[in-house]
């Protein structure tokens, strides 16, 4: 089914192997104080599972109008066969002052600037491969609203990124008074959700904060207006995250954005955590967890990879190359 509305896919990518582009890195790296703890080397590790991102798009996202690949004057090795495929570099729509960036939230928190991209589209990341057929209205309704899941969860802050969804709620509790939230679309919080009720979300429910929301890994439907009204909202966020040349724990991410649309009750409530699931790449062949997804009739899957041996790596593609190839083809009959 087509949209009667353009729908485009954007997705950053950095080949983190490249020798001109770590040469780059390194060079800044030695000019700036990094913080390791948000700029380990696997921020930009490439599992070399770009290529089933291509496939998974062509075949199962029919819908798309274009499909914008965000890239620092990179291109994959591997051929595309797909013409709605458009690489825009870092220079094209992120202002000059802010690069060279090694930023994933300064790139993404620039996209409303992409020249040519949608009013609606659906912001991917690289390891998240599409594996069934899905439709436009996963991500949207048929007016073009986009479709959340605004189940409420109390955060807890685990890891060193925890501080940068702490500065997006934070700046949400300045903004927005949750009372009146609850009072105009508190119906949206407990409509068809990614979460069951408990203790923990009726209490964030009835705490006067905004204590969090549940956070899919997914692919997340956006409209470039509201990236521009969060902009608006928040003036000084472009130019102070421009400025962070590496992720900092002050950083701010597109969470913001999203975190906007459900104080706002900008969203239709969805349960769009039922698209897809996680699955660990493991060392070797056997890849259970790849095969279980696979099985679980789900239309997305999200590559998530842990520290390895090359050799261990090596087995662990060559199998991922064969059941990606298997489901692919699988899917064409």
């Amino acid at each position: 089914m087509k949209p009667n509305f353009n729908i485009d896919i954007v997705v950053p990518w950095v080949d983190g192997q490249d020798p001109e582009w770590l040469h780059k890195k390194n060079v800044y790296e030695d000019e700036t104080s990094v913080d390791s703890r948000v700029n380990g080397d696997e921020r930009y590790r490439d599992m070399g599972t770009f290529e089933y991102f291509f496939q998974g798009i062509k075949k199962f996202a029919t819908w798309a109008h274009k499909v914008y690949v965000i890239t620092d004057n990179q291109k994959p090795k591997f051929e595309i066969d797909d013409n709605r495929v458009i690489f825009i570099d870092h220079k094209d729509y992120i202002p000059t002052e802010y690069l060279p960036t090694f930023n994933s939230n300064t790139i993404e928190m620039n996209i409303d600037l992409i020249h040519d991209l949608s009013e609606h589209f659906v912001l991917f990341n690289d390891d998240t491969i599409l594996i069934s057929p899905t439709e436009y209205t996963d991500f949207f309704s048929e007016k073009g609203v986009p479709k959340d899941c605004g189940a409420f969860e109390i955060f807890r802050p685990f890891d060193d990124f925890s501080h940068i969804v702490l500065n997006d709620l934070k700046l949400i509790n300045d903004t927005f008074d949750k009372t009146a939230a609850l009072k105009n679309h508190g119906y949206k919080y407990w409509g068809t959700s990614c979460a069951k009720p408990s203790l923990a979300r009726i209490t964030g429910m009835a705490d006067s904060a905004w204590l969090g929301w549940v956070d899919p890994h997914l692919p997340m439907p956006y409209t470039k207006t509201l990236f521009k009204t969060v902009h608006k909202e928040f003036p000084h966020l472009r130019n102070e995250q421009g400025m962070r040349r590496f992720r900092t724990p002050l950083d701010i991410s597109h969470w913001l954005v999203r975190y906007y649309r459900l104080a706002t009750g900008e969203f239709m409530p969805s349960n769009i955590c039922k698209l897809g699931c996680t699955a660990v790449v493991k060392p070797g062949e056997e890849q259970p967890e790849i095969r279980k997804a696979f099985s679980k009739n789900k239309k997305i899957v999200l590559l998530s990879d842990q520290p390895m041996r090359k050799k261990d790596f090596e087995l662990a593609k060559k199998s991922m190359d064969r059941l990606f190839f298997e489901k692919f083809n699988e899917c064409e009959g």
